[in-house]
């Protein structure tokens, strides 16, 4: 799936070399695979085509071919799923690929934002909060870097 001449391929990676009956298709430099170990029903990733690890590594130009191909793919398995939503995340601990997970929620579906930033879920396992004024401080910085 890689673009050819952009970046060595890792012999490994699950997204530079998968499993041809898993692979959806491809879109400009963006591809789609249904994920080797779905959570759920309708579990697929999207990906950049060339092989870079994480979306700071990415264009702007890839970048929004893989998030339009992931809003095709999406209205797509909200019908083919019934789905209420598509849950949208990149990890990149397993596969230094990037790429994004797109997973339909159905209505009866317990709800993942609790479990990400409840005092009981992943953000109490990460540290502390972070505190207001460090958040403004972020805006700012963020603010001028744009």
């Amino acid at each position: 799936m890689v673009v050819p001449g952009t970046t060595t391929v890792p012999a490994g990676c699950m997204f530079c070399n998968p499993d041809p009956a898993l692979v959806i298709g491809q879109h400009r430099s963006a591809f789609a695979l249904v994920f080797s170990e779905p959570i759920r029903p309708g579990h697929i990733t999207v990906g950049v085509r060339a092989h870079k690890p994480f979306l700071q590594d990415i264009t702007p130009e890839e970048a929004a071919d893989v998030l339009s191909y992931a809003n095709q793919l999406s209205r797509r398995l909200v019908e083919e799923y019934s789905a209420e939503k598509i849950y949208v995340f990149a990890v990149g601990d397993a596969s230094e690929h990037f790429h994004l997970h797109l997973v339909p929620k159905s209505s009866s579906d317990p709800r993942l934002g609790p479990f990400l930033f409840g005092d009981s879920g992943w953000a109490s396992k990460v540290g502390a909060k972070f505190p207001e004024e460090a958040r403004r401080r972020l805006a700012v910085l963020l603010r001028s870097a744009v």
